[in-house]
């Protein structure tokens, strides 16, 4: 196969037919391919040019594009250049068929394979009595049969169908009947078989080439009317490979103990370049993906297979494939999709394959993909290898073991919600697409896509009230016997409970529809866009108002609708990527000022008492690690539904908490307009160009971390598990949030988060295993808490904000921290993590963020350190003797800067 992508499969197909009845004829497919199915950039409908062929071999020679790297240097080369023939052979194969193939010339030969199929089926159903009665009488519970397509074109090609059966009858448990179709060979294949050793052996030839996939139809038909009704145990292999001894027997036992489709590792025969390099990237194995359970594959190769005729029924391979490739993909697929029945992985099943030597055999290989995949992609086309991971040579699946009956739990809990997706489905009709282009097996489910906005508004200590300002109590709709404080608490808790059923986990929904970083990048960068251009917007209109609170309740519930909508299906193109930002950019307009009035909200809750919120900021922190050790669990375990159920259970649970805040984020009254903003921050650019760098640098990790442990094959767990830890970090950071303000600063407290920082940052370049995460995330509560506990509690400051400005300063700062910086920091991660890779992404954005704060730090002026008492015009004298009063806002609010 064309090297298989980066990302996930996107999932449901039209459906494909039963092609066992003998008077039936399979439908005509409806669509046209669009998408290869490596790399759904590509347009497989068109021939590809050599240009496109270069293109594609660069991609796939790129060793970050693996899976693994080989760790010596002469086999990285090796395979660098092997890499780029197979994907010249591959795209060229696929040239050669958008040349001279076509829906008709497809249809044609469809039908003239199936009538030899059916043809040969009837008039070799009487003629082995023998090998009929083997099969019926089989001591065991399970008959085996073995069953192998040939096609012999030389004497070469007959010693390996030799060497083939002399290993069958070597093994363990003896194979009840072998079944040897002769696919229209040129060579004559009684030599080879005329040594079984008993009468279980039957050899069918067809009176012409039908490819593979025909061949094993026609074996399968036959076994069934042998069978009549008996379990039977069918193993399928290729003449050109050597079955391990114990390979029959532990196909058998794992069919007995749970019967379906089986696939085993396929390895090299011998330690050629070309087979290092086939074991190295697994190429005639399946592939796995961590949205399925622990053993489930995508697919299984038929060099080492093995089917319950009961569990299939009546499927069998479509002969539309008259060249081997994708045809046991499209078997393992169409029942995976129409039957429920799973590919499973055998480990113990081994099978060993020889493959053409030198780059000539390669190239030929990966053409025969290139020259099937487009019929795949024509019959499936939502099938992708987006997001699946290669079955590569000592394999050990690292999915943690299924609790109960998987294909139950899933589908039971797609069909408790499936109800709500209908409704939401006709409300936005502009997004929805049939439902059958998305598999709902692997539940890809949505989460809401906002990963590396943290929502995070960390607090910072507070100072007192500042003269001339008064503090207006607040009347609450909750129980007034409920003390305040605990409110606020309630409200941190409530809010970033709901913000972690989303938040981190957004870049992994995106990835599992098959997008790729950049795509991902782009998405969420553009979302920070409309963040950062609407919270000054929801902000102002907060302070114009008073009205914050039900600002708030009314955005949170409307936000639902887009939300929603992100669980609609969409194709990995560019129209579904449109598709997907429509609805999540809809989202993050409504729903910003959940985020962006949260910390102005509570302060005016705590009534400006730096200690009282440093307290219960506390609870918002332990909410968001709370959720996420068990949102990772449940995600491993039953998929993306999990974000939908979670999203709606905490946004109740937000709304409620709400209630219990003031209306307004202040009393005072201020002059609410475009030139105030810009004021504070122009009289401020110096603080509020850093923490735009800063921000971008947290974007880098909030955003693209869980990718890069993914790519480090990390479980969902551990992602979770991460976050849990740097919450652990932070909270006594918030707790003594007013000493660490009062003894260093604003200007040093910011300096030692960046520093801290780029330490991270050099440590995700350096880590080499994805457990080692956990040893570097304490830091977070140095980096995030100590940034914004400063950041907080200097744009609060009169100097900076003003009077009756309170929630439109929170909003500059939301703004640059959680807008305008990850925009740079998501489109630049993104392009780097696809060209670089995404160690090296966090080295190149490391000197930024230093060099940033060094000059914030020298520049900045000694006004950021200021108390809130003390007004930045004042003379130094004044300062130093105390002799300054306290007042309301200069009218310049000039700043040091």
């Amino acid at each position: 196969m064309l090297a298989p992508g980066s990302r996930s499969p996107p999932l449901v197909t039209t459906r494909h037919g039963n092609l066992a009845s003998s008077g039936s004829r399979p439908p005509v497919p409806r669509t046209v391919p669009t998408k290869a199915l490596a790399n759904s950039g590509d347009d497989i409908a068109r021939a590809p040019t050599w240009k496109d062929t270069l293109k594609g071999a660069l991609f796939w020679a790129n060793p970050n594009h693996w899976d693994k790297v080989p760790q010596s240097f002469r086999w990285k080369l090796t395979f660098i250049f092997f890499k780029v023939v197979g994907t010249i052979g591959g795209y060229r194969g696929r040239a050669a068929f958008a040349r001279k193939s076509g829906l008709k010339p497809l249809m044609k030969r469809r039908e003239e394979a199936l009538a030899v199929v059916e043809s040969t089926t009837e008039a070799s159903t009487g003629l082995f009595p023998k090998v009929e009665q083997r099969l019926r009488e089989a001591k065991d519970s399970h008959a085996v049969a073995v069953l192998l397509p040939a096609f012999a074109r030389t004497a070469q090609d007959v010693a390996e169908l030799r060497a083939t059966l002399a290993a069958l009858a070597q093994q363990t448990r003896e194979p009840d009947v072998v079944l040897v179709v002769d696919d229209g060979s040129l060579a004559d294949l009684e030599a080879a078989t005329e040594a079984w050793p008993n009468d279980g052996l039957a050899l069918v030839r067809l009176q012409q080439n039908v490819g593979p996939a025909g061949a094993r139809s026609v074996g399968l038909r036959l076994l069934r009317k042998w069978a009549r009704g008996r379990e039977v145990v069918v193993c399928l292999t290729d003449s050109d490979a050597a079955p391990d001894v114990h390979w029959v027997e532990e196909m058998w036992e794992a069919q007995r103990g749970r019967p379906g489709i089986l696939s085993g590792p396929t390895l090299s025969v011998d330690q050629s370049a070309t087979g290092r390099f086939h074991d190295h990237f697994g190429n005639l194995n399946g592939r796995w993906s961590w949205e399925d359970p622990k053993d489930v594959l995508l697919y299984g190769c038929t060099c080492n297979f093995s089917v319950n005729l009961n569990s299939v029924g009546k499927e069998e391979f479509d002969p539309i494939f008259s060249r081997p490739g994708f045809e046991d993909i499209e078997f393992c697929w169409r029942l995976r999709v129409e039957k429920n029945v799973f590919t499973r992985y055998c480990e113990k099943a081994l099978m060993y394959h020889q493959y053409d030597h030198g780059p000539v055999g390669l190239y030929r290989q990966f053409w025969k993909y290139g020259h099937t995949e487009p019929i795949m992609a024509w019959m499936h086309p939502d099938f992708s290898f987006q997001g699946s991971r290669p079955v590569t040579k000592g394999f050990k699946d690292p999915r943690d073991p299924e609790a109960g009956d998987f294909d139950n739990i899933k589908r039971s809990a797609v069909q408790g919600i499936d109800g709500m997706f209908r409704f939401f489905s006709d409300q936005a009709k502009p997004l929805a697409l049939s439902r059958s282009q998305r598999n709902w097996s692997p539940l890809a489910l949505p989460a809401l896509a906002a990963a590396p906005q943290r929502a995070e508004k960390k607090g910072s200590a507070w100072a007192r009230q500042p003269t001339g300002l008064k503090v207006r109590s607040f009347p609450n709709s909750l129980s007034s016997g409920v003390p305040s404080q605990i409110k606020v608490k309630a409200y941190y808790f409530a809010s970033f409970t709901f913000f972690a059923s989303y938040e981190r986990y957004a870049t992994l929904y995106f990835e599992a529809d098959g997008f790729k970083a950049w795509q991902i990048g782009l998405l969420i960068a553009v979302r920070r866009a409309i963040q950062t251009l609407s919270t000054p917007v929801w902000n102002a209109l907060a302070d114009k108002t008073k009205k914050a609170r039900s600002i708030q309740l009314a955005c949170l519930v409307a936000s639902g609708i887009p939300f929603l909508a992100l669980s609609l299906p969409v194709r990995n193109d560019l129209k579904g990527l449109a598709l997907r930002g429509t609805a999540l950019w809809m989202f993050s307009l409504i729903g910003s000022p959940s985020t962006s009035m949260m910390d102005a909200v509570a302060l005016a809750a705590c009534h400006q008492d730096a200690q009282r919120w440093g307290d219960a900021r506390i609870y918002g922190a332990l909410g968001w690690g709370m959720a996420h050790l068990p949102l990772g669990l449940l995600f491993d375990r039953y998929g993306f539904c999990v974000m939908f159920i979670s999203f709606a259970l905490t946004a109740a649970g937000l709304f409620w908490a709400t209630l219990g805040m003031p209306e307004a984020c202040g009393e005072a009254t201020g002059d609410v307009s475009l030139r105030s903003i810009l004021r504070i921050l122009r009289s401020n650019a110096a603080f509020f160009v850093n923490i735009t760098v800063l921000g971008a640098g947290f974007a880098m990790v909030e955003g693209m971390l869980f990718l890069l442990l993914q790519e480090m094959k990390a479980s969902t767990l551990l992602c979770g598990f991460s976050v849990v830890v740097t919450v652990i970090f932070e909270l006594p950071i918030f707790a003594k949030a007013q000493w660490l303000l009062s003894t260093f600063g604003t200007r040093k407290l910011v300096v030692a988060a960046q520093a801290a920082w780029v330490v991270r940052a050099a440590f995700y370049w350096r880590m080499s295993s994805a457990w080692m995460v956990l040893l570097v995330e304490p830091l977070h509560g140095v980096t995030f808490a100590l940034a914004w506990t400063a950041a907080i509690d200097f744009v609060k400051k009169p100097h900076v904000s003003g009077e009756g400005l309170e929630a439109s300063a929170q909003g500059l700062l939301t703004a640059c921290f959680h807008g305008l910086g990850p925009i740079i920091g998501l489109l630049g991660g993104g392009v780097l993590f696809d060209t670089l890779g995404g160690h090296t992404s966090y080295l190149v954005f490391a000197p930024g963020v230093m060099i940033s704060g060094w000059l914030y730090y020298l520049h900045a002026g000694t006004a950021n350190d200021l108390p809130d008492e003390i007004n930045p015009s004042a003379s130094r004298e004044q300062i130093t003797l105390g002799k300054h009063t306290p007042s309301a806002v200069e009218s310049d609010g000039e700043d040091a800067t």
